[in-house]
């Protein structure tokens, strides 16, 4: 979906699908030299794709190292080691550094016999052989193995041993205090729950699903709460909802006709005033759900103004930047230097331009300034383009930030001279790579606390308190931060960010989750005392919820049905699961899964399609005779 030809091209099946389909059923041969390691055994094709060793090379290569060396211990599971045909011709081209190191690591999977190296030419009969997936994801590959049947794991290469406790410690998308509870939607798992924040202790308090499907993505956009409701919306397609938790009651908003014209994916939401504001994926609108009227304004001319000469297109957000203040919601889309204003619940709107003061401090390099800038030339259609990205508001003024900067510019309300608040450049050990959608460092949450301005940074390893009376900044809570970018099981800084989402629930307290161990505190910003505990889902509740089989699942149109390898679902618990073939309940949800792929999943699509057109010129020659 999202495509011009949308709605205008049947996919009836394809060749590949209908030659992979027979083989599976009618069978092939196994080559003699793989019979001894084959024969008895569970198999997996283990596919390494061109884009993920180019993309993430040192990390796929320590991936497959653990791989092999956790493989070994399950003697009922082979392995087919399918490479891509030109994978080492590529590598030795464009990243030679990882040549060595890969084939080592070819070598060693011959010599201690994990398994066998596929070399064959014809992969169908690979996918034949084999059992199940494992590897690399956005291989065309996958929909092979998924139209038969066969479980589809794909591997996070980041993401190390974990112990099972480690699996019901959740990340989670902190939302909002309703009398005496805060509210969170998993990151991990479909789901929303509650704690004390007085007594963490006493542990989690499960709210239900939100949304029915699916169960395994990350499935909440965001969660806030305005007079004792939540809000949130799905980044998959339905609509957003409330929740009333003293009634523990789900309602749908109702997006009505326009959401439905647009397929709109609530993957942004934010609120100001009484209002809620979702940023659909599908199209350059925003939405607006107001509380009060419990009825919904559509913005579309005051977005117009603010992406005037920017074509849409999948992938390119309309909102790259926001701020909220006194019922004003402003937006920057990171493209040119607007900033577009909406009055909350009234329907009035003004689009202006931010012009920055002075000489900007830039923090990245050259190279990446150069892809930033030539990504900016595609979008913009070769228009001046200053980045201009909104990061907050507080009673100072309106704060944003310019292309790959170390500062906060200030632009006070009473129209004074700007101010400029640099960031400390030792904060910043890492720059998050291939991320240039947005100006660098990206703040994940910003704060008005009153006499302080809090931050948590997503590349930094502190929370900044700057002081509203003098600007001063200082670090909050160091020791609760210390070592957050360090690297640490499934948590590297150079590609997942260090810090977390924040919320605050009174005058002088927030909530914060650290990204490397998911660790959460309560900090008192006034006194800067940290009260540290670990939200852990309870084993009784886990089990519910995640039974053995769980993790298989689609996200939308474009997502594969598979097990995406995490702290919830990791590869051990996979393999486990597999060897003893405890999948085999989740064939025909796969199987149902995958219709839209294709409408003909029994191998016969081509000769059908040729029947139908044999006949078709048939009936056309016998009316040419009549």
């Amino acid at each position: 979906k999202g495509l011009p030809w949308h709605g205008k091209v049947l996919a009836f099946g394809s060749p590949k699908f209908d030659k992979v389909i027979k083989k599976n059923k009618e069978g092939v041969s196994i080559p003699e030299e793989w019979k001894e390691k084959l024969e008895g055994k569970k198999t997996l094709m283990l596919n390494t794709s061109i884009n993920d060793l180019l993309g993430n090379g040192e990390r796929v290569l320590k991936k497959l190292d653990s791989f092999f060396t956790m493989i070994k211990d399950y003697g009922n599971i082979a392995v087919i080691w399918r490479p891509h045909p030109v994978l080492k011709a590529t590598m030795k081209a464009m990243r030679p550094q990882f040549l060595e190191e890969y084939e080592r690591l070819e070598k060693r999977f011959e010599d201690e016999g994990i398994g066998v190296l596929d070399r064959t030419p014809v992969i169908e009969d690979t996918i034949a052989i084999s059992d199940g997936y494992i590897g690399s994801g956005g291989s065309s590959v996958i929909n092979l193995f998924s139209i038969l049947g066969k479980p589809v794991f794909i591997f996070d290469p980041g993401l190390e041993e974990i112990t099972p406790k480690e699996r019901r410690l959740l990340k989670w998308l902190i939302g909002y205090k309703v009398r005496d509870r805060v509210y969170l939607a998993a990151q991990d798992i479909n789901g929303i729950f509650s704690f004390k924040p007085e007594t963490p202790e006493e542990g989690l308090r499960y709210e239900g699903l939100p949304f029915k499907k699916p169960m395994w993505r990350k499935q909440t956009g965001a969660l806030w709460g305005i007079k004792e409701k939540l809000y949130m919306g799905s980044v998959f397609g339905e609509d957003a909802i409330s929740y009333d938790p003293v009634m523990k009651r789900y309602e749908k908003l109702q997006s009505g006709d326009i959401g439905k014209k647009y397929n709109v994916k609530f993957a942004g939401i934010t609120f100001a005033g009484d209002s809620v504001f979702l940023f659909p994926d599908t199209k350059y609108i925003i939405m607006e759900y107001v509380t009060a009227k419990d009825g919904w304004l559509y913005h579309t001319t005051d977005v117009d103004e603010l992406m005037e000469g920017i074509n849409w297109e999948p992938g390119i957000p309309l909102c790259c930047g926001l701020a909220i203040y006194k019922s004003h919601l402003y937006v920057s889309n990171a493209i040119d230097n607007k900033v577009l204003k909406i009055y909350a619940g009234t329907g009035k709107y003004e689009v202006f331009e931010l012009e920055p003061d002075g000489e900007v401090h830039n923090l990245i390099e050259d190279e990446n300034q150069q892809i930033i800038e030539e990504r900016a030339r595609r979008i913009r259609n070769n228009r001046n383009c200053s980045r201009i990205v909104i990061k907050g508001a507080y009673e100072k003024g309106l704060i944003y930030m310019v292309g790959g900067s170390a500062e906060y510019r200030v632009r006070p309300w009473n129209g004074g001279k700007e101010f400029v608040i640099t960031l400390p450049e030792d904060n910043y050990k890492y720059i998050r790579q291939g991320d240039f959608s947005q100006p660098l460092p990206g703040i994940h949450d910003m704060l008005g606390l009153y006499d302080h301005l809090i931050t948590v940074d997503s590349n930094g390893s502190h929370i900044l308190k700057i002081s509203n009376e003098t600007n001063e900044l200082s670090y909050l809570a160091e020791e609760f931060m210390q070592g957050a970018d360090e690297p640490c099981r499934n948590f590297d800084p150079m590609y997942n960010g260090i810090g977390r989402y924040l919320t605050f629930f009174d005058r002088t307290h927030i909530l914060v989750q650290r990204e490397r161990d998911s660790k959460m505190a309560i900090i008192d910003v006034e006194n800067d005392t940290c009260k540290e505990f670990d939200l852990e889902l309870p084993e009784d509740l886990f089990n519910e919820l995640v039974p053995r089989d769980a993790g298989f699942d689609k996200g939308d149109d474009r997502d594969y049905f598979c097990m995406y390898e995490s702290r919830v679902f990791p590869l051990e618990n996979f393999l486990e699961v597999f060897a003893e073939d405890g999948y085999a309940s989740v064939k025909e949800r796969q199987m149902e899964a995958v219709k839209d792929i294709a409408a003909n999943l029994d191998g016969t699509c081509g000769e059908k399609v040729h029947e139908y057109i044999m006949n078709e010129l048939l009936s056309a020659e016998k009316m040419q005779h009549t």
